[in-house]
Protein backbone atom coordinates (compact mmCIF):
# COMPACT_ATOMS: atom_id res chain seq x y z
CA UNK A 1 0.00 0.00 0.00
CA UNK A 2 2.84 2.34 0.91
CA UNK A 3 4.74 1.45 -2.29
CA UNK A 4 1.61 2.16 -4.33
CA UNK A 5 1.19 5.50 -2.62
CA UNK A 6 4.83 6.45 -3.29
CA UNK A 7 4.57 5.35 -6.92
CA UNK A 8 1.41 7.41 -7.37
CA UNK A 9 3.08 10.39 -5.69
CA UNK A 10 6.10 10.14 -8.02
CA UNK A 11 3.86 9.92 -11.06
CA UNK A 12 1.88 12.93 -9.89
CA UNK A 13 5.04 14.93 -9.32
CA UNK A 14 6.34 13.92 -12.75
CA UNK A 15 3.06 14.93 -14.39
CA UNK A 16 3.04 18.25 -12.51
CA UNK A 17 6.67 18.90 -13.49
CA UNK A 18 5.93 18.07 -17.13
CA UNK A 19 2.86 20.32 -17.09
CA UNK A 20 4.87 23.12 -15.48
CA UNK A 21 7.59 22.85 -18.13
CA UNK A 22 4.99 22.75 -20.87
CA UNK A 23 3.19 25.80 -19.41
CA UNK A 24 6.39 27.86 -19.05
CA UNK A 25 7.37 27.20 -22.69
CA UNK A 26 4.05 28.48 -24.07
CA UNK A 27 3.59 31.95 -25.48
CA UNK A 28 2.02 34.75 -23.50
CA UNK A 29 -1.30 34.43 -25.34
CA UNK A 30 -1.52 30.68 -24.62
CA UNK A 31 -0.72 31.25 -20.93
CA UNK A 32 -3.36 33.96 -20.70
CA UNK A 33 -5.96 31.69 -22.37
CA UNK A 34 -5.17 28.78 -19.95
CA UNK A 35 -5.50 31.10 -16.93
CA UNK A 36 -8.86 32.39 -18.17
CA UNK A 37 -10.06 28.81 -18.77
CA UNK A 38 -9.00 27.77 -15.22
CA UNK A 39 -10.79 30.78 -13.72
CA UNK A 40 -13.97 29.86 -15.62
CA UNK A 41 -13.77 26.25 -14.36
CA UNK A 42 -13.27 27.47 -10.78
CA UNK A 43 -16.23 29.83 -11.19
CA UNK A 44 -18.49 27.07 -12.55
CA UNK A 45 -17.48 24.35 -10.10
CA UNK A 46 -16.99 26.47 -6.98
CA UNK A 47 -19.66 29.19 -7.26
CA UNK A 48 -22.24 28.75 -10.01
CA UNK A 49 -23.06 25.03 -9.54
CA UNK A 50 -23.41 25.15 -5.69
CA UNK A 51 -25.55 28.26 -5.94
CA UNK A 52 -27.84 26.57 -8.46
CA UNK A 53 -28.25 23.48 -6.18
CA UNK A 54 -29.01 25.67 -3.13
CA UNK A 55 -31.57 27.74 -5.05
CA UNK A 56 -33.29 24.55 -6.30
CA UNK A 57 -33.51 23.01 -2.81
CA UNK A 58 -34.76 26.27 -1.37
CA UNK A 59 -37.50 26.51 -4.00
CA UNK A 60 -38.66 22.89 -3.38
CA UNK A 61 -38.67 23.13 0.40
CA UNK A 62 -40.21 26.63 0.78
CA UNK A 63 -42.57 26.65 -2.21
CA UNK A 64 -45.85 26.28 -0.11
CA UNK A 65 -47.92 24.64 -2.85
CA UNK A 66 -45.59 21.65 -3.04
CA UNK A 67 -45.44 21.03 0.71
CA UNK A 68 -48.48 18.78 0.68
CA UNK A 69 -47.04 16.71 -2.10
CA UNK A 70 -43.78 16.25 -0.22
CA UNK A 71 -45.71 15.31 2.93
CA UNK A 72 -47.93 12.80 1.11
CA UNK A 73 -44.89 11.35 -0.57
CA UNK A 74 -43.24 10.98 2.84
CA UNK A 75 -46.29 9.29 4.40
CA UNK A 76 -46.85 6.85 1.57
CA UNK A 77 -49.69 6.52 -0.81
CA UNK A 78 -52.26 5.54 1.89
CA UNK A 79 -51.29 8.22 4.39
CA UNK A 80 -49.24 5.98 6.62
CA UNK A 81 -45.83 7.04 7.71
CA UNK A 82 -42.97 5.34 5.99
CA UNK A 83 -39.48 6.29 7.06
CA UNK A 84 -38.02 5.02 3.83
CA UNK A 85 -39.74 7.77 1.89
CA UNK A 86 -38.77 10.65 4.18
CA UNK A 87 -36.81 13.35 2.42
CA UNK A 88 -34.09 15.28 4.15
CA UNK A 89 -35.62 18.09 6.17
CA UNK A 90 -39.10 16.42 6.38
CA UNK A 91 -40.32 15.21 9.77
CA UNK A 92 -42.41 12.09 10.37
CA UNK A 93 -45.59 14.12 10.89
CA UNK A 94 -45.23 15.53 7.38
CA UNK A 95 -43.97 18.98 8.42
CA UNK A 96 -40.98 20.41 6.66
CA UNK A 97 -38.08 21.17 8.92
CA UNK A 98 -35.90 24.15 8.20
CA UNK A 99 -32.52 23.23 6.84
CA UNK A 100 -29.52 24.89 8.42
CA UNK A 101 -28.33 26.31 5.08
CA UNK A 102 -31.73 27.49 3.79
CA UNK A 103 -32.89 30.94 4.77
CA UNK A 104 -36.63 31.44 4.86
CA UNK A 105 -37.56 34.94 3.75
CA UNK A 106 -40.85 36.29 5.03
CA UNK A 107 -42.06 39.21 2.94
CA UNK A 108 -42.90 42.30 4.97
CA UNK A 109 -46.15 43.95 4.04
CA UNK A 110 -45.86 47.57 3.10
CA UNK A 111 -48.65 50.05 3.45
CA UNK A 112 -49.75 51.90 0.37
CA UNK A 113 -49.89 55.66 1.01
CA UNK A 114 -53.28 57.26 0.47
CA UNK A 115 -53.10 59.77 -2.38
CA UNK A 116 -53.67 63.31 -1.24
CA UNK A 117 -55.23 66.05 -3.24
CA UNK A 118 -52.76 68.40 -4.80
CA UNK A 119 -53.87 72.00 -4.39
CA UNK A 120 -54.20 73.94 -7.59
CA UNK A 121 -52.07 77.03 -7.58
CA UNK A 122 -53.80 80.10 -8.93
CA UNK A 123 -51.46 82.75 -10.16
CA UNK A 124 -52.39 86.17 -8.87
CA UNK A 125 -50.92 88.99 -10.92
CA UNK A 126 -48.90 91.37 -8.81
CA UNK A 127 -47.71 94.81 -9.65
CA UNK A 128 -49.03 97.27 -12.15
CA UNK A 129 -49.04 96.07 -15.76
CA UNK A 130 -46.91 98.19 -18.12
CA UNK A 131 -48.85 100.71 -20.15
CA UNK A 132 -49.71 99.75 -23.70
CA UNK A 133 -47.89 101.86 -26.25
CA UNK A 134 -50.20 103.64 -28.66
CA UNK A 135 -48.77 104.96 -31.90
CA UNK A 136 -49.39 108.64 -32.53
CA UNK A 137 -50.47 109.47 -36.02
CA UNK A 138 -47.96 111.63 -37.89
CA UNK A 139 -49.48 114.60 -39.66
CA UNK A 140 -49.37 114.34 -43.41
CA UNK A 141 -47.91 117.30 -45.25
CA UNK A 142 -50.41 118.73 -47.66
CA UNK A 143 -48.68 119.81 -50.87
CA UNK A 144 -49.12 123.51 -51.53
CA UNK A 145 -49.55 124.23 -55.21
CA UNK A 146 -47.12 126.70 -56.67
CA UNK A 147 -48.72 130.08 -57.05
CA UNK A 148 -45.94 131.86 -58.89
CA UNK A 149 -47.09 132.52 -62.39
CA UNK A 150 -44.28 133.42 -64.78
CA UNK A 151 -44.66 136.85 -66.26
CA UNK A 152 -44.59 136.66 -70.01
CA UNK A 153 -41.69 138.61 -71.51
CA UNK A 154 -42.61 140.46 -74.65
CA UNK A 155 -40.59 139.28 -77.57
CA UNK A 156 -38.41 141.86 -79.19
CA UNK A 157 -38.55 141.64 -82.94
CA UNK A 158 -35.23 140.74 -84.46
CA UNK A 159 -34.14 143.32 -87.01
CA UNK A 160 -34.16 141.95 -90.48
CA UNK A 161 -30.80 142.02 -92.21
CA UNK A 162 -30.67 143.24 -95.74
CA UNK A 163 -30.07 140.53 -98.30
CA UNK A 164 -26.41 139.65 -98.77
CA UNK A 165 -24.94 140.88 -101.99
CA UNK A 166 -21.51 139.72 -103.03
CA UNK A 167 -19.14 142.06 -104.75
CA UNK A 168 -17.15 140.35 -107.47
CA UNK A 169 -13.43 140.44 -106.90
CA UNK A 170 -11.11 141.45 -109.64
CA UNK A 171 -9.27 138.54 -111.25
CA UNK A 172 -5.78 137.85 -109.91
CA UNK A 173 -2.77 136.72 -111.84
CA UNK A 174 -1.94 132.99 -111.46
CA UNK A 175 1.64 132.68 -110.29
CA UNK A 176 3.86 130.78 -112.66
CA UNK A 177 5.84 128.07 -110.84
CA UNK A 178 9.51 128.62 -110.91
CA UNK A 179 11.43 125.99 -112.83
CA UNK A 180 13.23 123.45 -110.70
CA UNK A 181 16.85 124.33 -110.80
CA UNK A 182 19.00 121.64 -112.31
CA UNK A 183 21.72 120.70 -109.84
CA UNK A 184 25.12 121.72 -111.00
CA UNK A 185 26.34 118.13 -111.21
CA UNK A 186 27.05 115.61 -113.88
CA UNK A 187 25.43 112.69 -112.04
CA UNK A 188 22.41 112.64 -109.73
CA UNK A 189 21.21 109.95 -107.29
CA UNK A 190 18.00 108.85 -109.02
CA UNK A 191 16.89 106.15 -106.54
CA UNK A 192 17.97 104.31 -103.37
CA UNK A 193 15.95 101.37 -102.02
CA UNK A 194 16.40 98.33 -99.76
CA UNK A 195 15.85 94.95 -101.38
CA UNK A 196 13.00 92.78 -100.13
CA UNK A 197 13.64 89.55 -98.20
CA UNK A 198 13.11 87.33 -101.25
CA UNK A 199 15.29 89.62 -103.42
CA UNK A 200 18.11 89.56 -100.89
CA UNK A 201 18.14 85.95 -99.56
CA UNK A 202 20.78 86.69 -96.90
CA UNK A 203 23.18 88.86 -98.96
CA UNK A 204 24.80 92.12 -97.79
CA UNK A 205 25.59 94.06 -100.99
CA UNK A 206 25.22 97.49 -102.57
CA UNK A 207 24.02 97.01 -106.13
CA UNK A 208 25.14 100.20 -107.95
CA UNK A 209 23.65 100.94 -111.41
CA UNK A 210 24.96 103.90 -113.45
CA UNK A 211 22.69 104.88 -116.37
CA UNK A 212 22.53 107.61 -118.99
CA UNK A 213 19.68 110.11 -119.60
CA UNK A 214 17.62 107.39 -121.31
CA UNK A 215 18.12 104.89 -118.47
CA UNK A 216 20.57 102.63 -120.24
CA UNK A 217 23.48 101.18 -118.28
CA UNK A 218 26.94 102.68 -118.80
CA UNK A 219 30.04 100.54 -118.44
CA UNK A 220 33.46 101.86 -117.44
CA UNK A 221 32.25 104.53 -114.98
CA UNK A 222 34.41 104.65 -111.79
CA UNK A 223 32.42 104.76 -108.55
CA UNK A 224 33.70 105.71 -105.10
CA UNK A 225 32.36 103.75 -102.10
CA UNK A 226 33.49 104.92 -98.63
CA UNK A 227 32.61 103.73 -95.10
CA UNK A 228 34.59 106.39 -93.15
CA UNK A 229 35.88 109.89 -93.86
CA UNK A 230 39.39 108.61 -94.46
CA UNK A 231 40.41 108.15 -98.04
CA UNK A 232 42.05 104.89 -97.10
CA UNK A 233 38.61 103.50 -96.22
CA UNK A 234 37.23 103.92 -99.75
CA UNK A 235 36.92 101.54 -102.68
CA UNK A 236 36.80 102.55 -106.39
CA UNK A 237 35.16 99.82 -108.46
CA UNK A 238 34.15 100.37 -112.11
CA UNK A 239 30.78 99.58 -113.71
CA UNK A 240 30.64 96.57 -115.97
CA UNK A 241 28.25 94.05 -117.47
CA UNK A 242 26.76 91.71 -114.87
CA UNK A 243 23.92 89.21 -114.83
CA UNK A 244 21.59 92.18 -114.38
CA UNK A 245 22.94 93.88 -117.52
CA UNK A 246 25.32 96.75 -118.37
CA UNK A 247 26.56 99.42 -115.92
CA UNK A 248 26.47 97.40 -112.66
CA UNK A 249 28.71 97.09 -109.58
CA UNK A 250 28.05 94.50 -106.85
CA UNK A 251 29.85 95.72 -103.72
CA UNK A 252 29.84 93.49 -100.60
CA UNK A 253 29.22 95.39 -97.35
CA UNK A 254 30.17 94.59 -93.79
CA UNK A 255 29.41 96.50 -90.61
CA UNK A 256 29.29 100.27 -90.87
CA UNK A 257 27.61 103.04 -92.88
CA UNK A 258 28.44 103.59 -96.57
CA UNK A 259 28.45 106.52 -99.06
CA UNK A 260 28.29 106.08 -102.87
CA UNK A 261 29.10 108.58 -105.66
CA UNK A 262 30.67 108.72 -109.13
CA UNK A 263 34.40 109.26 -108.83
CA UNK A 264 36.22 111.93 -110.88
CA UNK A 265 33.06 113.92 -111.75
CA UNK A 266 30.50 116.24 -110.18
CA UNK A 267 28.12 113.76 -108.53
CA UNK A 268 25.50 113.64 -105.84
CA UNK A 269 26.22 111.31 -102.90
CA UNK A 270 23.95 108.47 -101.72
CA UNK A 271 24.67 108.34 -97.94
CA UNK A 272 23.45 106.50 -94.84
CA UNK A 273 23.50 103.03 -96.37
CA UNK A 274 23.96 100.48 -93.53
CA UNK A 275 22.98 96.88 -92.65
CA UNK A 276 23.54 97.44 -88.90
CA UNK A 277 19.89 97.95 -87.86
CA UNK A 278 18.00 95.20 -89.65
CA UNK A 279 15.56 92.66 -88.23
CA UNK A 280 14.83 89.06 -89.26
CA UNK A 281 12.48 88.79 -92.23
CA UNK A 282 11.06 85.60 -93.78
CA UNK A 283 10.99 84.93 -97.50
CA UNK A 284 7.75 82.98 -98.06
CA UNK A 285 8.92 81.68 -101.43
CA UNK A 286 12.08 79.97 -100.23
CA UNK A 287 11.17 79.57 -96.55
CA UNK A 288 14.34 81.37 -95.49
CA UNK A 289 13.53 82.85 -92.07
CA UNK A 290 16.56 85.19 -92.14
CA UNK A 291 16.47 86.35 -95.74
CA UNK A 292 16.91 89.82 -94.21
CA UNK A 293 18.59 90.00 -90.80
CA UNK A 294 21.15 91.92 -88.76
CA UNK A 295 24.19 92.75 -90.95
CA UNK A 296 22.50 90.97 -93.86
CA UNK A 297 20.61 93.51 -95.97
CA UNK A 298 21.16 94.75 -99.49
CA UNK A 299 20.47 98.08 -101.22
CA UNK A 300 20.08 99.19 -104.82
CA UNK A 301 21.51 102.63 -105.79
CA UNK A 302 20.74 104.12 -109.22
CA UNK A 303 22.98 107.00 -110.35
CA UNK A 304 21.94 108.80 -113.55
CA UNK A 305 24.07 110.96 -115.84
CA UNK A 306 22.32 114.28 -116.58
CA UNK A 307 24.86 115.99 -118.85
Amino acid sequence: MIRGTKLLSRRSEGAISTAAVWFTTRSRRVKLGILILLMLLIWLCGITMPAAVINQLSANLNGGANDAGFAAYAQGGDGSSDDSFLLPGVREDGAVAALPFVETVTPTSTSTPTPTDTPTITLTPTGTPPPTWTATATPTDTPIPATDTPTPIPETPTPTKPPYTSTPRPPTDTPTPEPTPTPDVDYIVANVRQLTACENEGNHHIYIHVVDQAGNGINGVPVKVCWTENEQDCARPVTETKQRGKGWIEFAMFKGTYNVRVDGAKSQVASGITPDYQVNELCPTSGNAVANSLYHASFEVTIQKVR
